[in-house]
């Protein structure tokens, strides 16, 4: 018995050298499964680093080998494995299925892995064992699934507000990543792959900064205007922009980054808009007789001045030529001049007015008719009363300007002027209330002229019986010139300002306009917001002539205001002694804000 056993000893180890032998020579053995088709290659192969699911560095695991299975049971192949890279294995019960593949000199390590990964199994390396198993008994065993990539990651944010950053994260991560946040301690959780971890930490180190808030003085522009523009930049989610109307201030906080663009927007737009000063005057003309049927201006424009007309809208547009007038007048007088050959000619006003660049200004010359209405209210509690209420009409001559102040040395101007009269009156009631019944002419012309040039423009004319434009030709002569601050913009040359001040003079002008805005803001009503325009007349001695005009007003409530400032600003200085005439009408817009 004991021979039998030794005998057949003996043939295995023959067997199993002879096989070794073998192979180690390239010779191809059976290790087939079912099939028998899959054969393995086994050669010294070049020196790998070491795994890290096998941590103890295992020379046998370095080698290469060649392997070529079809259909095979995945336990045999690892048992084939194991042998190869003297692999202390242990597979699970519940470990099946088949592999295909052929690899050509790859490692054991990495063949045992690739096996793994395409039967979607899991192992574990424990005192040189390794231990393979299912993927749902690793994820019940560890939590998570095997070769599970991605990592965790906990922010705490110190500056950022937590929620603001939450799109961007979602935004960031992978498909199978998670951004968990908690508002109430500012945390952000992250898992991810650690490519995309460092990628968040990036993203949260840019953004987690210290924020700055930072109080902008306006002093031209409206906050409410600016605070549109500021939106646009600021730093989503994070930045804010919060604004004061009544101090005209505005608030905001961001990145010191930002905020230095922020202030370079501010001071682009918080700029003191330039101004026009506009030196009008309006003229009647009663016809003489052989002209009753209207005057040819376009024609008369033509022969006396270079111009460019512009038709239309019965208005002729002209631009006086310096070069054709005599030397020693003004330009206004020279007009003056030649408009008495078409009838006697009176001055209905001469008014200076500053308008704003890119903001209508008006220029009113007549009346204003008053007419009581009367509304019908009912109290809360059923009561009906009716109260009267107190209208007002324009009935005159307004001009409604509005220029443009161009960086060329050329101003736009639009210019809507308007003929009212009343026709006759409506009554009713009794005691017998009226309503004027008000006849309107008006119309509309744009033309672009150079800074300081006068415009003459002509065509309007109405019948009507009134005694302020009766049967009358009406001219307009316009002379416009930019200003800002306390001079002229550079287009402006010394010629223009000698013609100023021989009239009346910018710094008498300006004089005059700022003790107005002074005393209006000194005296501005609480709670009252809104803008109002008016118009004075100053005699020789710098006392006001009448009271002042309203003109415009878009709050009625701040009229009494806008009189009293202009009143109490008055008796004003002299005239100055090299202006030819003995009162002179200004125009002034008061912003109360």
């Amino acid at each position: 018995m004991n021979t039998k056993i030794s005998v057949i000893t003996v043939l295995l180890s023959l067997i199993l050298a002879f096989g070794i032998c073998a192979q180690e020579e390239g010779l191809v053995t059976d290790l087939s499964g079912n099939d028998g088709n899959s054969s393995i290659r086994d050669e010294q192969g070049s020196d790998y680093s070491e795994f890290e699911s096998f941590p103890v560095i295992n020379p046998a695991l370095r080698k290469s080998i060649s392997l070529s299975f079809k259909n095979m049971d995945v336990v045999e192949a690892l048992k084939i494995l194991a042998t190869r890279g003297n692999i202390n294995l242990v597979i699970g019960s519940n470990v099946s299925g088949k592999v295909t593949l052929i690899l050509k000199e790859v490692s054991i390590r990495d063949a045992f892995e690739i096996i793994i990964s395409s039967c979607d199994l899991a192992f574990e390396y424990e005192n040189q064992i390794v231990k393979v198993m299912t993927q749902k008994e690793y994820e019940a065993s560890h939590g998570r699934r095997f070769k599970d990539t991605k990592r965790m990651r906990i922010f705490q944010l110190k500056h950022a507000n937590v929620s603001g950053l939450l799109d961007a994260l979602n935004q960031m991560k992978s498909n199978f990543g998670k951004v968990i946040t908690d508002s109430g301690s500012n945390t952000v959780i992250v898992e991810d792959t650690p490519e995309k971890i460092k990628d968040f930490e990036t993203f949260i180190q840019n953004t987690d900064l210290p924020i700055q808030t930072k109080v902008f003085n306006l002093n031209y522009a409206k906050a409410d205007k600016i605070q549109e523009k500021i939106q646009e930049v600021i730093t989503k989610n994070i930045g804010a922009v919060r604004i004061d109307e009544r101090t005209n201030k505005i608030v905001v906080s961001d990145f010191p980054e930002k905020l230095n663009l922020i202030e370079k927007i501010i001071a682009a737009f918080d700029e003191k808009s330039p101004q026009v000063l506009i030196d009008a005057q309006i003229l009647a003309i009663i016809p003489y007789p052989e002209f009753k049927n209207g005057v040819d201006w376009n024609n008369w424009l033509k022969n006396n001045f270079s111009l460019s007309t512009v038709g239309g809208n019965n208005l002729s547009v002209g631009i006086a030529n310096d070069n054709k007038l005599a030397d020693n007048d003004s330009v206004n007088s020279r007009i003056v001049g030649l408009l008495h050959k078409f009838g006697s000619v009176e001055v209905i006003s001469s008014p200076y007015i500053a308008a704003i660049n890119n903001q209508e200004t008006k220029i009113l010359m007549g009346t204003k008719e008053v007419y009581v209405s009367q509304v019908a209210t009912e109290s809360e509690f059923g009561s009906k009363s009716t109260t009267d209420q107190v209208n007002f009409v324009d009935v005159g001559v307004k001009l409604c300007i509005t220029p443009v102040i161009n960086r060329d040395g050329f101003i736009s101007m639009k210019v809507r002027p308007e003929v009212s009269s009343v026709k006759d009156y409506y009554k009713y009631g009794k005691p017998a209330k009226s309503i004027p019944i008000v006849e309107t002419s008006e119309t509309e012309t744009n033309f672009i002229v150079r800074d300081g040039a006068t415009v003459i423009i002509a065509g309007l004319k109405k019948d009507v019986h009134d005694q302020f434009i009766a049967n009358k030709e009406l001219v307009v002569i316009l002379t416009a010139r930019t200003f800002s601050g306390d001079s002229f913009i550079p287009e402006a040359n010394s010629s223009k300002l000698k013609e100023v001040s021989r009239e009346i003079g910018l710094e008498y002008y300006k004089l005059v306009t700022d003790k107005i805005n002074f005393l209006a803001l000194a005296k501005q009503p609480e709670g009252l917001k809104g803008q109002v325009q008016l118009s004075f007349t100053i005699a020789q001695n710098g006392k006001l002539i009448s009271n002042p005009v309203i003109v415009d007003a878009n709050n009625p409530e701040l009229i009494s205001y806008a009189k009293k400032a202009v009143m109490d600003a008055s008796p004003f200085p002299n005239l100055p002694k090299n202006f030819k005439k003995d009162k002179v009408t200004f125009g002034i817009t008061l912003n109360y804000e």
